[in-house]
Order: structure tokens, then sequence, then C-alpha cells
């Protein structure tokens, strides 16, 4: 297991660390799933770009993480005036696809982009997410975004459901979790968006009502969470989150995890452990 550990000083603010609760590291952690059978990677970003990576660098596939970055790639053409988050389609049975609990009550009814991306984002949407990526340019042209604030990993290359298709190696619709860190980061934070723009990413973000059992359920008392979760039935488990509190500066997390055979609940719990281990270990002081 490859390991990149640098000194975190944002996270913990040049103060000691909170006793662990826990009788295993964060790495020993990973290292035991690993025996297990687990394929892990996660990726911790201060907002001084202090990192902590463990298998950071390996890709994963996207899958409905995809979904915060497709309307990131809108909202960045929404602010150069190339794109309106009034544009609507009307959604029929040849462009609505399975697992879509907003857009299935829109049915011959015209849907706006900033209702698809709300859907997408809050709920994982996929005829939304299809609507935002289409809206955007298409897989390549959300490539392209990527590329552009300096994302040299991240790929889209096909549309709901075909993308959570992820045969292992499959390069296809893939990241790593140190560039779905630093990209979240420059979407939020950084000037890729206009301040009105981030704030309604954000606001999706906020709003995600499909991962309350990952890290949401491990936050600590007082911090914030946005973030987009993403799994697919060749058992991968994603998330993509940004965490704060009132005296803390944002810190950046991306956590994904691969074991064929496995339920999501399962991949969910793993999840939910390890951000466990990074905010005892790092955000508790």
């Amino acid at each position: 297991m490859k390991l990149r550990l640098t000194i975190f000083a944002t996270l913990v603010l040049s103060m000691p660390m909170a006793p662990s609760a826990f009788a295993l590291t964060l790495q020993e952690q990973v290292k035991q799933y690993e025996k297990e059978g687990w394929k892990v990677g996660l990726s911790i970003l201060s907002s001084d770009d202090k990192t902590i990576s463990i298998n950071g660098n390996q890709r994963f596939p996207l899958d409905s993480t995809v979904k915060s970055i497709a309307c990131a790639n809108v909202l960045a053409k929404v602010d150069a005036k190339k794109l309106s988050l009034n544009h609507s389609m009307v959604v029929t049975e040849k462009n609505i696809v399975t697992y879509s609990p907003v857009a299935k009550d829109y049915m011959n009814k015209p849907f706006t982009l900033e209702q698809a991306c709300k859907a997408a984002n809050e709920y994982s949407d996929n005829t939304a997410a299809n609507f935002a990526i289409f809206s955007g340019g298409g897989p390549e042209a959300l490539t392209e975004f990527m590329r552009s604030i300096g994302d040299t990993v991240t790929r889209s290359d096909r549309y709901e459901p075909e993308l959570t298709v992820n045969p292992v190696d499959d390069l296809r619709d893939t990241t790593t979790p140190d560039a779905m860190s630093k990209s979240i980061k420059k979407i939020l934070t950084g000037e890729v968006l206009s301040d009105a723009s981030k704030a309604q990413l954000k606001e999706w973000m906020v709003n995600n009502k499909v991962a309350d059992n990952m890290l949401r359920a491990s936050l600590p008392k007082g911090w914030k969470i946005a973030d987009r979760s993403g799994a697919s039935d060749y058992g991968v488990r994603g998330i993509t989150s940004m965490v704060w509190s009132n005296n803390h500066d944002p810190v950046f997390i991306s956590i994904y995890v691969r074991k064929a055979d496995t339920s999501l609940d399962e991949r969910s719990a793993v999840i939910r452990t390890l951000g466990s281990h990074i905010f005892d270990e790092y955000l508790s002081h």
C-alpha cells in the first residue's frame, strides 16, 4: 500500500491530537480492510493544501460522484452566459432512465436544468444527471472542463446508467481520491465558479438525501458537510465531500472502496468507519 503522509497542520491546528477511541489507526484500518479483500483509496486535503493520502492515486469508478462535477460544469457555463438554469427539457419515456425518483414526476412536463442539478445532487436522480451532462456539452466536454481546472485524471465517458458499468481495469468514467479532493476544493472554494454558483452547488450537496449512513453518520458535533455519493453493482462505493465548522476551515475528503459481492450497506459501513477514524484522528481536538 502506497502511503503519503504530510504534516497536516491545518487539521490539527498545532494542538495535540485527542486520544483515539479506536483500537486501530486509520492506516491500520485500511490495511485490515485490504486483508479482507477491499480496495480502498482516500484523500484528505486541508484548505492550505496539506494532504493525507492512502492509495489516493489509484483509480476508481466515479459512478454518481460524477453528478457534482457535471453540475459544476453547468454552473461554469451559466457564469459564462453560455447556458441558463432555466433551460428545460420535457421528460418522456424515451429519455427517462432507471432510478429517477424526481424526474419521473415530470413525465411529459418541462424539467429545468436547475431542477435537474438539484435532483441529481440531492437524490442522485439519473435522468437529471444525464440532462446536466448533456447540457454541459456531453461527457467529452465534462472531461475538458476538468482539464481546464487542472484535473488531468478525472474523465467522463458515458451517460447513466452505462457509466455505472464498472469492470475491473476499465478506465472509463474514473477518477482518483486525490484528484477528486483537489477538484472539489477548487470548485467549491476556488475561482472556478462565481460566488453565487459556488453557493448553489454547495447548497445542493449539503442537501444530499442519500448519504446519511456514510460520513454524515460519523461527523463530529458542530461540523457540517456537503457531499456527493456514488455506487454501482460492481462492488463500488464512493463519496467526495467538504466538511467544516464555525471555527475550522473546510477540509476535503474523498473515499472510494471496492469489493465484489458486497452489499451497498457493507460498502457504506466501510466508508463510515474510515470517516470515523479520519474525524477522530485529525479533526478532534
